[in-house]
């Protein structure tokens, strides 16, 4: 049998500034505990990657438990909104910087 490595997502979510990234991706997985299970949360494997942008981090999550974690995405307190998933981080920062040129009217 063929051992192959899990495959990874990643999410752009947009926040609002007051919570450092660390916190949000802890909030996301508490919730994810309360909504899903903590096995599922284990599964899904929810990472912080480093961001330059203030408002806006990227997460990894597995394939497998992306629903999971785009639901819970959802129901958090206070909001967030995922702007673009993608499946290499070279297109999701390229991705999230014209995203924010469009935004600013460059």
């Amino acid at each position: 049998m063929l051992k192959r490595r899990d495959k990874r997502r990643y999410l752009a979510v947009l926040h609002n500034g007051q919570m450092d990234g660390i916190e949000i991706v802890d909030l996301i997985k508490k919730r994810n505990s309360e909504l899903f299970g903590h096995i599922a949360t284990e599964r899904s494997s929810l990472r912080l990657i480093q961001s330059q942008i203030k408002t806006i981090i990227i997460i990894s999550c597995k394939i497998k438990g992306l629903d999971n974690i785009l639901s819970t995405i959802a129901f958090t307190d206070p909001p967030l909104v995922t702007l673009h998933i993608s499946g290499t981080l070279k297109r999701l920062r390229r991705a999230c910087l014209s995203k924010e040129l469009t935004n600013k009217g460059l």
